[in-house]
């Protein structure tokens, strides 16, 4: 408990003196809405992901990365812990869109660095705004980026995926745009299945793209791609 707290001090440090950085990096970024984060950003926000990463002490196992592809995609993956927030901001390249519940903007520095990378905030239980920040997500996939959805919507916290939602797969079907799975597991054994932080080992592996056309029923592409992940965390605990 004592090594947790003493991680967390440290975590919090680093997230402050990286506050100067992030404002030069909000300052000097492209300004237009859809342009990706500068390369100064995005070095320093990786940076911040990785140190934090092994300031844990995990190790984490990051496969597939050739499956990323260079147009745009949907990428969609389960989510079991914070820890997962940390290895997507370098596990697949330059930081994707990422679709984030409206609570983590109020996260004081960290709200800044999501809005260098161009994170929508989405309020699920405001029909009207989710909406809203669905038709947002087609814009930024027309514009050429790529965006990324926690299917689940929120932290398992456990071994087990959730249901998945289904705005990542009616955005894919609407815009006919490829599906990029990936799977996360070991993260919650870092901190929600304890209650502290633990060092574990944690694999992030990236599967290969999905086609998905616009005449596709969005339930049996989420139907697939849940699979297609389950599939690969039956192959991790094997």
């Amino acid at each position: 408990m004592i090594k947790s707290i003493f991680i967390l001090l440290i975590g919090i440090i680093v997230l402050i003196l990286s506050f100067p950085l992030a404002l030069v990096a909000f300052i000097f970024s492209k300004k237009g809405k859809y342009d990706p984060p500068s390369k100064f950003g995005v070095s320093v926000l990786q940076w911040l992901a990785k140190f934090f990463c092994r300031l844990s002490g995990c190790n984490y196992h990051i496969e597939g990365q050739e499956n990323i592809p260079d147009t745009p995609a949907v990428f969609v993956g389960n989510h079991q812990g914070d820890y997962d927030a940390f290895l997507i901001l370098f596990a697949l390249g330059e930081p994707k869109v990422i679709m984030a519940k409206k609570e983590v903007r109020v996260v004081p520095i960290a709200n800044l660095w999501m809005l260098i990378i161009k994170c929508i905030f989405v309020d699920r239980k405001n029909h009207k705004k989710a909406m809203a920040a669905m038709m947002e997500s087609k814009d930024y996939l027309e514009h050429g980026r790529s965006i990324l959805y926690f299917a689940e919507g929120h932290r398992s916290k456990g071994p087990d995926m959730g249901p998945f939602k289904g705005g990542a797969f009616k955005t894919a079907v609407a815009t006919g745009t490829q599906i990029v799975p990936f799977a996360i597991d070991g993260t919650y054994k870092v901190f929600e299945q304890q209650g502290y932080l633990k060092k574990n080992d944690v694999y992030f592996h990236i599967l290969p793209p999905v086609p998905v056309s616009k005449d596709d029923d969005p339930r049996e592409v989420s139907d697939k791609i849940q699979g297609l992940i389950q599939e690969e965390l039956d192959r991790i605990r094997s």
